[in-house]
């Protein structure tokens, strides 16, 4: 099994009771993969990087995280939103190119917007940032970052996707964040 994010995606995770997923591959034959549109088929501009794990049991019951990259590009506001629905956890990925911070704006309110019509407080929701391309000459200061992305203090990430820097520990926050919550929901 191989799975990566890109600087160009949102990683989004859910949690569920009972659900088993059909496979990896959203293009296959699975149930695994949404059906976003719920049309009955899963088209192109429905698919996504997805994958789903365990991570052991929370008061006898066993969560399964439902892992789906979701890319931030306008055209997929709808399915974003869609995605959205009944997720327990964000880990938000923000290009540190200062050339992209307009971009990073733009999907971040859209997030928050989302959230809320939801009715749900990103303040109070397990949400984490992580700062991509880190690596890049002349990114952005992570201060900066933090002052113009991060206006809710959530717990926050330095990373260099495509080497692995900072991805684990971004998607281990989230995970701690969500059973945090969901635990008490129990």
């Amino acid at each position: 099994l191989a799975w990566d994010a890109t600087e160009d995606h949102n990683v989004y995770g859910t949690y569920s009771k009972g659900f088993k997923g059909g496979g990896f591959d959203p293009r296959g034959q699975t149930s695994a993969a949404p059906d976003t549109d719920r049309n009955g088929t899963r088209d192109p501009d429905e698919i996504f990087d997805f994958m789903q794990f365990e991570v052991g049991k929370i008061k006898n019951l066993t969560p399964k995280f439902n892992l789906y990259t979701v890319p931030g590009q306008d055209m997929y506001a709808m399915s974003r939103k869609i995605i959205l629905n009944g997720v327990d956890g964000i880990i938000y990925v923000a290009d540190s190119d200062p050339s992209r911070m307009r971009d990073n704006l733009f999907t971040l309110i859209d997030l928050v917007k989302n959230l809320r019509e939801s009715k749900l407080q990103v303040e109070q929701f397990p949400i984490i940032l992580q700062y991509n391309k880190r690596d890049l000459p002349g990114a952005a200061p992570v201060d900066y970052l933090r002052k113009t992305l991060n206006r809710f203090n959530a717990p926050d990430f330095e990373a260099v996707a495509y080497k692995g820097v900072g991805v684990f520990e971004s998607l281990k926050a989230c995970i701690e964040l969500v059973v945090a919550r969901v635990s008490k929901m129990v």
